[in-house]
């Protein structure tokens, strides 16, 4: 039963083949701002990126009718609790949508890995999407009336590096306390609490800068900046 792993990053394309557990193939591509910014449209973005996956895979001498199944990262969805899910229409609707998804790369992996279980009749999945939302209700809170924290951090990397840290311990993911650090095209700080994130910097909004993302700014100047005429708001 061979299964074949998406997972599209901010500056990266990875693909995997697993089969009864055990590492078959693993590929990843670097690629550089000016390759990921050519393609003038989602669409153009999305074709791009499943091309790279599906050479990779021939020239390693796979057969995508010979796969069982396909899941991909899950990209910034609706909020959801921690767990794999089946990618549906209503999900690359998600996905697709600049309002929830924020067109992330690891949401045209989404879409790839439908497109891909429509094309070879494969269920296609994803797990611990970025939207994981576990948060306590404190966590929620800012100091501003009708405004709160959002969940948005690598669930994926950070849920999976957890088992194994709690592996490492001699106990089960549920049983331990433990903070978790993602550094990558993005980066994400998470407290996890047996078994669950109730507090993480959402990497859209907060926490530290990296690659792609300015992290928490001054809030006085980015107000300034946002009346100074000087950017327009899809630009800001």
């Amino acid at each position: 039963m061979k299964i074949l792993v998406i997972n599209l990053g901010a500056t990266s394309s990875k693909a995997a083949v697993y089969e009864a557990g055990k590492e078959l193939f693993l590929t990843n591509i670097l690629h550089s701002m000016e390759e990921l910014h050519k393609p003038g449209t989602a669409e153009e973005q999305m074709k791009f990126r499943r091309n790279v996956i599906l050479r990779e895979l021939t020239e390693a001498g796979y057969d995508l009718k010979d796969f069982s199944a396909v899941i991909s990262r899950g990209g910034p969805l609706k909020p959801v609790e921690s767990g794999t899910y089946l990618i549906d229409e209503e999900v690359v609707k998600d996905a697709g949508n600049p309002l929830v998804g924020g067109r992330h790369a690891s949401c045209l992996g989404l879409i790839i890995a439908h497109e891909l279980s429509k094309t070879y009749g494969l269920p296609a999945y994803f797990a611990d999407p970025v939207s994981v939302d576990e948060l306590k209700a404190p966590a929620r809170l800012t100091g501003v009336k009708g405004m709160c924290r959002l969940s948005m951090f690598h669930a994926l990397n950070q849920k999976a590096m957890a088992r194994k840290a709690a592996a490492m311990l001699g106990k089960t993911y549920e049983k331990i306390n433990l903070i978790g650090v993602h550094m990558g095209g993005g980066v994400s700080i998470a407290a996890h609490e047996k078994g669950r994130v109730t507090d993480n910097f959402n990497n859209m909004d907060e926490g530290s800068f990296c690659m792609d993302r300015p992290g928490t700014i001054p809030a006085t100047q980015l107000i300034d900046l946002c009346y100074s005429g000087k950017m327009e708001k899809r630009e800001l």
